[in-house]
C-alpha cells in the first residue's frame, strides 16, 4: 500500500510539473508571437475610362469606390489585393486584382508603389430593350501609388492614391486614369525596424 501511494504522489507530481512546464511554454509563445498586420483601405475613387473605343464621344467620368487590402511581408515589401467598382448612367466598370507593393517612410509620411494584375468586368447600361445588358470580362493591369500618413492611432489617411489602369473588354484595351482617396485600418502590430538595416 505504501509502494502504491508513493507512486501516486509521484505521478501527480510529474503530472502537476508538466502542466505548469507547457503553461509556461505557451505563455512565452504568445509573448513571443507577433499578430501579423493588415492594412484594409477603403473610400471614393474616380475613374476616367476611356470609352472611345466602345462608340462614345468622349472618355467617361465615372464615380465609384476601392478596397484594399495589404499585408507587409518584409522590409516594406508586401502583398494587396484591390476591390473597385466605377459607375455612371451609360457605363459600369469592375477590377479584382492582385500583385506587390512596396512601401517606405520619408519625414514622417508613409509612400507606396505597387503593380498588379486580374480581372475587369465592364457593362454597358441601357443599350437597346434588352433585360439583359451586354458585359464583358477580360484581363486587368494596374501600376501607381500613393502618400498616406497618421490620423488617430491605428487610422492613416490617404489624401492621394493614383493608378494607371489598362482593362480589356469586348475585344479591345483601356487605358484608364483611377484616382482614390480614404482612409487606411491597421490591423496588428506594425513591424518593427530592425537597427542597421
Amino acid at each position: 500500500m505504501a509502494i502504491r501511494r508513493v507512486f501516486a504522489v509521484y505521478k501527480s507530481t510529474a503530472f502537476l510539473a508538466f502542466t505548469l512546464c507547457g503553461l509556461s511554454t505557451l505563455a512565452c509563445a504568445q509573448r513571443s508571437f507577433k499578430t501579423p498586420e493588415i492594412d484594409i483601405f477603403g473610400g471614393y475613387s474616380y475613374l476616367r475610362f476611356d470609352a472611345t473605343a466602345l462608340g462614345f464621344p468622349n472618355a467617361s467620368n465615372l464615380n465609384g469606390g476601392n478596397i484594399e487590402i495589404a499585408i507587409p511581408v518584409y522590409q516594406g515589401f508586401g502583398i494587396v489585393a484591390d476591390f473597385s467598382g466605377h459607375y455612371s448612367g451609360d457605363l459600369q466598370e469592375y477590377n479584382f486584382m492582385i500583385g506587390g507593393q512596396y512601401q517606405f517612410e520619408v519625414k514622417g509620411f508613409q509612400l507606396f508603389a505597387h503593380a498588379m494584375g486580374g480581372k475587369a468586368r465592364t457593362r454597358l447600361n441601357n443599350i437597346g430593350i434588352s433585360q439583359i445588358e451586354p458585359s464583358s470580362l477580360g484581363g486587368a493591369a494596374a501600376i501607381g501609388g500613393g502618400i498616406e500618413f497618421p490620423w488617430k492611432e491605428k487610422i492613416l489617411l490617404r489624401p492621394i492614391q493614383a493608378d494607371y489602369l489598362i482593362n480589356g473588354a469586348f475585344g479591345d484595351k483601356f487605358s484608364n486614369i483611377r484616382l482614390s482617396t480614404g482612409l487606411v485600418f491597421v490591423f496588428g502590430k506594425r513591424a518593427e525596424k530592425t537597427p542597421g538595416l
